[in-house]
């Protein structure tokens, strides 16, 4: 059970306010899967395209939990074809598995990709894909 305990306490810090700017907080923990009894799924996946430069674009996901807690274990775009980055980073990478309570969002930069057509995120109630035309 030290997993759940690891969750219990990550979330417990995101809710004390330990948290990096609604990006959630480090989640150490084993990778235990629950049951997700909603509806819909306990997360929401957005693609958007930013202007850099009158000729440039920055393209980001941004992950939002629905649930009471949310623990982001692994993202995976395009299956697995576009790299990916932290905001203000410039090296690839993610600080993952990360803890979000309700309303928190995890957003991820894309690299190498002009388009996001698929979006996987595994979660502690299991994975989940969203795609875009």
């Amino acid at each position: 059970m030290r997993g759940l305990a690891s969750l219990t306490e990550a979330v417990d810090a995101v809710q004390r306010g330990e948290d990096r700017a609604s990006q959630g907080t480090a989640y150490d923990g084993e990778r235990e899967y629950e049951e997700w009894d909603g509806a819909e799924p306990p997360l929401s996946v957005e693609f958007q395209v930013r202007p850099l430069t009158a000729h440039m674009l920055s393209y980001r996901i941004e992950v939002r939990s629905r649930a009471d807690r949310l623990v982001i274990h692994d993202v995976t775009l395009n299956r697995g074809n576009c790299g990916m980055a932290e905001p203000g980073e410039l090296n690839e990478g993610l600080k993952l598995p990360v803890a979000l309570r309700y309303g928190q969002k995890k957003i991820v930069n894309v690299r190498r990709c002009d388009k996001v057509l698929e979006a996987t995120v595994d979660t502690q109630y299991g994975a989940y894909t969203f795609n875009w035309r």
